[in-house]
């Protein structure tokens, strides 16, 4: 419902009117405007700056992949003036980022393979030593708590092109203190040392068993079935050419090193 002037009036050039009288018909849902003025809004603006609500928003913009800003003038629920920020606050930007990645999700951060797997790590180390204080890193918990691990990050981002260059796998290492990380790297390593002297990936997984893709030969040494989190989880072992098939339990490991050794 709305309200109307007759065509020809003169206050229909106007942009802004107070129409303290009109009337109701019942052949159009607008009411027609029977008494009206003409309002400059600037200079009540000017005159009753009581009356005036003024916003900042930062908003993310898609099609842009940035951010826009402007500001609100608002009288009661009516919106008077919106005109572009120039310059917003850089806590309002990044206000701004954080409200964008709560909406679209953590996919928009820079996912590397090495950052998810410490998110991996942290997830397997809080069912595997649970008596242990780790960070809760799930999509619910990480999106509740952008503002401790991830803004300290965010200094000169203000862009989505920014916001991929920051380094996931620093920014959740920060939620661990120094003696936590020392536990984490020990307990639930990032690589497996094997008797030859190689490094080899330990791929974690949510739902399934560590697993180590290593060659045969640079098992040989090996008394038994490797293990983490203090001896609690076995590694599951892909072993390329000699045995194609993962190895998943020390008894059948042990037999087939028995075999290789002339």
């Amino acid at each position: 419902m709305g309200a109307m002037l007759d065509a020809n009036d003169a206050l229909s050039r106007h942009e802004w009117l107070i129409a303290p009288l009109l009337l109701q018909g019942s052949a159009s849902p607008d009411a027609r405007i029977l008494l009206a003025l003409p309002v400059d809004i600037d200079e009540l603006v000017q005159r009753c700056p009581q009356l005036v609500q003024q916003s900042d928003t930062v908003e993310w913009d898609d099609a842009q992949g940035t951010l826009k800003a402007w500001r609100r003038l608002q009288i009661g629920q009516l919106t008077v003036k919106v005109q572009p920020l120039a310059k917003p606050s850089e806590d309002e930007l990044h206000q701004a980022m954080l409200n964008g990645i709560r909406e679209k999700g953590l996919s928009v951060l820079n996912w590397t393979a090495e950052a998810e797997q410490l998110r991996l790590r942290l997830l397997c180390a809080a069912k595997w030593l649970p008596e242990y204080d780790w960070p809760a890193v799930d999509d619910e918990s990480l999106l509740a708590t952008l503002e401790t691990w991830l803004l300290p990050h965010m200094t000169g981002v203000h862009s989505l092109r920014g916001l991929k260059s920051l380094d996931i796998y620093q920014a959740l290492r920060g939620l661990l203190d120094w003696g936590m990380q020392q536990r984490l790297d020990s307990e639930l390593p990032a690589h497996y040392t094997v008797p030859t002297g190689s490094r080899i990936a330990i791929r974690y997984h949510e739902d399934n068993p560590p697993a180590l893709a290593v060659r045969m030969q640079e098992m040989f040494g090996e008394a038994t079935n490797p293990t983490i989190a203090q001896g609690r989880v076995p590694l599951v072992l892909g072993v390329a050419f000699t045995c194609p098939k993962a190895i998943t339990n020390h008894t059948r490991f042990e037999r087939l090193l028995e075999r290789s050794v002339p």
